[in-house]
């Protein structure tokens, strides 16, 4: 019997964020399909507790060179050591790696964008530009999960029609539907410490600084100084580098007993059952699948208007897409007027989750970047 396929996976690291998500997602619906092994090049690997326990995934780290030419030189060594039948690169980090694959070792390329970091959400860097312009031409596709990051990439980084594919993230949406999601929600309330009364405002995501949690919790000062009455808290899913800047937010702003930093959660299910409304309170993104998640859940959203974040809203959501321009006050209103009508919570509700159903089943993600994978690889 021949062994399956070998895919390795670059990325600048392999903590848990979307990409990440979608990546362990995919290895695990796919199964034995695939043969996996994951290269991070800053060496961390926590994302893989995403993974079930006892996934065959192979980890390889780099060994510590400065410069690009040591770098290169490091990546051909070991790439040839691995063997793969196919390189997936992801985001601007890796992108020396398609460099390697493609032009040393003429290794098939099939390239991720995912969006920008906090240094190019107010504009691209030129050199970032011309380098996606080069490089990734040479790649068998680029894939992106946002029709505004497809755009970007038409415009801006000159990716040939052929190569550019938009393949929204999916979710498995009956992990985010349990009969006994109200009793889970109200369970976990009581170990969090929020009142059952308690309106909840939530986000799920990595804490970077690009996620702008400090307007989330201005916006929190601000819907409590307003509508004392609803009790408000908030609740936040997530690690990473920005916790210690939220919490020191949350003091100055006068909110830290309201805020609740639940930490990285492998299953988020209970979490977003515990929110009475969602919110990105974003500086950049391109398709959120927290956001999906959300609506997969059934719970009402918020967004600052950002990448595809308008597109992917349900229907008669205007007033509840946020401009930049209006910061956390703007984020505020718009909280509470859904805290005001309850009624429109559970429409919203509803229409979140059916277009959850209808527009991003993990089963058609699934579908879809197999056939990419094995395209890649065939030619």
């Amino acid at each position: 019997m021949p062994r399956a396929p070998h895919i390795l996976h670059v990325f600048p690291s392999f903590e848990p964020g979307g990409s990440q998500r979608r990546t362990t997602a995919l290895m695990t619906g796919w199964g034995a399909r695939f043969r996996h092994s994951v290269l991070a090049m800053n060496g961390t690997f926590s994302a893989t507790s995403m993974l079930p326990t006892g996934f065959p995934l192979e980890t390889l780290t780099l060994p510590a060179v400065n410069g690009f030419w040591k770098t290169q030189r490091a990546l051909v060594s070991l790439m040839r050591a691995a063997a793969p039948d196919l390189v997936c690169t992801y985001n601007w980090g890796a992108i020396e790696s398609v460099i390697t694959a493609r032009r040393a070792l003429d290794l098939p390329v099939l390239h991720h964008e995912d969006g920008f970091g906090p240094d190019e959400a107010q504009g691209q860097k030129a050199r970032r530009v011309w380098t996606r312009r080069v490089v990734l031409r040479r790649t068998q596709a680029v894939v992106v999960p946002s029709h505004n990051l497809g755009r970007i990439a038409r415009e801006s980084w000159r990716v040939p029609e052929r190569l550019l594919h938009v393949v929204p993230n999916g979710v498995e949406l009956e992990r985010f539907d349990q009969p006994d999601a109200k009793t889970q929600a109200a369970a976990l309330r009581v170990e969090l410490g929020i009142p059952a009364d308690a309106f909840v405002v939530g986000s799920v995501g990595t804490l970077r600084e690009e996620k702008n949690y400090p307007r989330f919790v201005r916006a929190l000062k601000t819907l409590h100084s307003q509508h004392p009455e609803l009790n408000a808290h908030a609740l936040l899913v997530g690690a990473g580098p920005e916790l210690a800047t939220i919490e020191r937010a949350a003091e100055q702003a006068g909110v830290r007993d309201r805020v609740v930093l639940a930490g990285h959660q492998t299953q988020c299910a209970p979490h977003l059952w515990a929110m009475d409304v969602f919110a990105l309170s974003s500086d950049t993104e391109q398709m959120p699948i927290s956001l999906v998640e959300a609506f997969a859940a059934s719970v009402p959203a918020v967004t600052m208007d950002v990448g595809d974040a308008a597109r992917m809203m349900p229907a008669g959501c205007a007033d509840l897409i946020v401009p930049l321009s209006a910061d956390a006050q703007g984020l505020a209103e718009a909280w509470a007027r859904l805290a005001a009508d309850p009624a429109r919570r559970a429409q919203l509700a509803s229409a979140g989750r059916a277009k959850a159903i209808a527009e991003y089943s993990v089963e058609t993600m699934l579908t879809t970047y197999r056939q990419l994978y094995e395209s890649a690889m065939a030619r």
